[in-house]
């Protein structure tokens, strides 16, 4: 449980440009299909923040190594 509100806004940098590119899950299964979004610039978390999102979330990780592109394009 979170001790206030939380505003969603904050996670997402000014900067709305973003990659897109098709690819899989990172954790098992690692199925294929995904559309991956990912913002050209980045927010950032102290590590005191984290602990509330693991506890929430769950620590799953990233269990898969970068993947070869395989014809896939990424585009901006």
């Amino acid at each position: 449980m979170l001790n206030k509100p939380l505003s969603l806004a904050e996670l997402i940098p000014d900067n709305k440009y973003y990659y897109r590119f098709n690819g899989s899950l990172t954790t098992f299964p690692c199925s294929e299909g995904v559309r991956w979004i990912v913002m050209k610039n980045s927010v950032s978390a102290s590590p005191a923040q984290l602990p509330p999102f693991v506890r929430l979330l769950g620590d799953h990780g990233n269990n898969r190594l970068v993947q070869p592109l395989d014809g896939r394009l990424i585009v901006e």
